[in-house]
């Protein structure tokens, strides 16, 4: 026998046999020792109530013999149907009937076997048929639960024994109903009907004590109404609702959590065995620990994957719910993760339940906004959030609206980080890069609260704002010049730093820091309105218009509505939308694929002109060239430093990618353009335009209008 199949028969799930009228035994059908034994059978041959019965043989203690019997024959056993025959035991000296049928325990066949005396023969056959009636029932619940393992298939176990209930009233509908507090409305839960009676376990989510329910329940007492007739004076209401039912009677037995009445088990229209009233006491016990059992597995399940404070899920859920799901089968994701801003400050400053409260306040906010979604609590001011099933739009709309929310009712907001796929889903590296933005996101709302920051940024940004109006930062502009026939095709701005004492300073010496403290957004932000007013100068002057391009960090493309903040700096300055390019990288660090799509898609609907930075890099994905339309692809220096090296391998992937873009309708400008070798071989390879030290450098805005604007008129 296997250890599952002891452990069944130790636990007690036989319990609701032992006060059962007849004596009743189970035993392996091969080795014959038996498993187990009730009282009454423990009585008749003698066995003390606390012995261990299953190092006993069967044939020894019950026939008195050292051998099995010969009268033992499993094989004309049936799990469906009792094999009975009468015998004068010699152990007990007295007639008796045993019937005998098969179980399964734990998928293993045993013989379980009940044994009734009585004075006389017509005695025995008026008892044998409504035993054996009782005998099936009470078997059919105990192979409901050995079939479910008394937990994990409790809703299907407690249906089987309603069901049993049914068969043994033969009643239309068996049911059970539990107690809402403090409410005390009735609630269906579980519900067997026979074929023809409608369901009400949909249909009556609850219903309001009626007066003849109410007393039964302050008593703790049965209903056991015989004929509703006799409630149609004292209760016009519970009879009423019976009659419309179809119900003429029925029964309903409480049960209890300590002295608490908790619900009803209850039958409708019972027809059969009407004065056994102990049995649906019985089963309902058996319900009752069926689902007090279920209840306190789920209390434990609940503690190991919710965080106490707000409800939410925790870590151990984000890890079962990422198991349970199909990364290949997800579709269109937006993933968030939220971070309370200074709630360290807070709790020193207030204490931890101010902290607790802020806390409880951000996950009602975030639930209000993603309440069909999965929500996450990972440590003490951390949230995150996955929505399957989304478009970009959406997505944000609904984090920014969460952002929102929390600002606007907790004292100190929250930082949010995002990123969105449709394709191709890992949801650990989405995580990881929306944790990226949400940090960057942070810096921001350190950078803006006054005094020392956690990031030491205040001081900074106001040094930054001071240059800025001094003039310290300059706007430097580089032109791209079409490779047929040397003419201007564009420009490209570009930030430089003129230092009183070190003289004019290229970008990679102070653009990392800015990135570092999250204030590279106001350099962007502050090229962009430069490059309008020199537009602006253009149109107003009636002078020749070309398109420039304006470089935009990652950070500043995922803030919140970045098309409204550009399109908002371009309309104030009446700049036709197409002369501005911006220029985006596909090496945008932490921007996931689709995000960086779904931002660009953003742009372009709002007229805006896309240059495709940094192409033939190591970051390319050529399938950003299917997945957005770009006024003009950029191939990056790096594989133009190459040409002409006498490496064939670089001229033809050069050749060959030109050609792609050139099939696909995007213009080529080559970067980085420094001898007139390089030239010659991009002239061959039909590339567009041109930019680097071959023509001209970046220089001042008022250098290259005169020398491509004002030449040109």
């Amino acid at each position: 026998m296997n250890n599952n199949t002891a452990d069944f028969f130790r636990d007690g799930t036989f319990w609701l046999l032992d006060d059962y009228s007849d004596g009743v035994y189970i035993s392996d059908t091969e080795s014959h020792r038996l498993l187990y034994m009730n009282s009454v059978g423990r009585r008749m041959f003698g066995i003390a109530q606390d012995a261990d019965v299953r190092e006993l043989l069967c044939h020894k203690v019950l026939q008195g013999r050292d051998a099995p019997c010969p009268f033992c024959m499993p094989e004309r056993l049936s799990e469906n149907r009792y094999y009975a025959w009468e015998q004068i035991n010699k152990v007990i000296g007295r007639h008796v009937v045993l019937r005998d049928r098969l179980i399964k325990v734990n998928g293993r066949r045993l013989r379980l076997q009940t044994i009734t005396e009585a004075e006389t023969k017509e005695q025995m056959e008026r008892l044998i048929t409504t035993k054996i009636h009782t005998e099936n029932t009470l078997l059919g619940c105990v192979s409901a639960l050995a079939d479910q393992g008394n937990i994990n298939g409790v809703e299907k176990s407690v249906t089987d024994i309603l069901q049993a209930i049914a068969d043994f009233y033969s009643a239309d509908r068996a049911y059970v109903l539990e107690l809402e507090r403090p409410s005390l409305d009735m609630r269906h839960t579980y519900e067997w009907c026979r074929a023809g009676i409608a369901s009400e376990i949909n249909s009556v989510s609850s219903m309001k004590l009626s007066r003849f329910r109410q007393r039964c329940f302050a008593e703790g007492t049965a209903m056991i109404v015989k004929d509703i007739e006799t409630l149609k004076e004292s209760d016009p209401a519970e009879y009423a609702r019976q009659e419309s039912r179809g119900v003429r009677a029925f029964y309903m037995v409480p049960y209890t959590d300590g002295d608490e009445v908790r619900g009803y088990v209850g039958v409708d229209n019972p027809s059969l065995n009407l004065r056994n009233f102990s049995m649906l006491n019985t089963l309902t016990l058996l319900i009752a620990h069926q689902m007090g059992q279920y209840r306190l597995r789920c209390q434990r399940e609940y503690g190991i994957y919710h965080d106490t404070l707000t409800g939410l899920s925790n870590r151990n859920g984000y890890n079962a719910y990422k198991t349970a799901i199909s990364e290949e089968q997800l579709r269109r994701v937006g993933v968030a993760v939220g971070n309370l801003n200074a709630l360290d400050q807070q709790n020193r400053d207030f204490g931890t339940e101010a902290g607790d409260s802020t806390v409880k306040v951000a996950a009602t906010c975030l639930d209000r906004h993603f309440s069909e979604d999965m929500l996450f609590r990972f440590e003490g001011d951390e949230f995150i959030i996955i929505c399957e099933d989304i478009t970009f739009p959406d997505f944000v709309a609904r984090v920014e609206a969460a952002e929102k929310d929390i600002c606007k009712k907790t004292s100190c907001g929250i930082a949010v980080g995002y990123t969105w796929s449709e394709k191709e889903i890992l949801l650990g590296e989405m995580l990881h890069q929306a944790k990226l933005h949400m940090i960057e996101k942070k810096k921001l709302y350190y950078n803006s609260i006054e005094g020392k920051s956690k990031y030491n940024s205040k001081k900074i940004l106001d040094n930054l704002n001071a240059e800025i109006a001094q003039g310290h930062f300059i706007v430097y502009v580089q032109p791209k010049i079409t490779v047929t026939e040397g003419g201007l095709y564009g420009a490209e701005a570009l930030i430089r730093y003129s230092s009183p004492d070190h003289g004019v300073i290229p970008p990679v010496k102070f653009i990392p820091t800015l990135e570092k403290e999250g204030l590279i957004r106001h350099i962007d932000f502050f090229v962009l309105e430069e490059v309008c007013k020199l537009i602006a100068k253009w149109i107003a002057e009636k002078r020749t218009i070309i398109p420039v391009s304006v470089n935009f960090s990652r950070t500043t493309l995922l803030e919140s509505r970045i098309a409204d903040r550009i399109e908002e700096i371009v309309d104030r300055y009446g700049i036709p939308h197409e002369y501005i390019l911006i220029e985006i990288t596909e090496s945008a660090g932490y921007i996931e694929k689709d995000t960086f799509v779904s931002i660009g898609r953003i742009l372009t609907g709002r007229g805006f002109s896309l240059s495709l930075d940094d192409f033939c890099s190591e970051y390319s994905c050529v399938s950003l060239l299917s997945a957005l339309k770009f006024k003009e692809i950029k191939f990056d220096r790096s594989m133009i430093s190459q040409l002409g090296s006498g490496e064939k391998t670089a001229d033809t992937v050069c050749e060959t990618m030109v050609g792609l873009c050139s099939k696909l309708g995007y213009p080529v400008v080559a970067e980085g353009v420094e001898t007139k070798e390089q030239l010659e071989i991009l002239k061959k390879f039909k590339c567009d335009a041109v930019q680097g030290f071959f023509f001209d450098r970046p220089m001042p805005a008022e250098e290259f209008e005169k020398k491509y604007i004002y030449a040109q008129n």
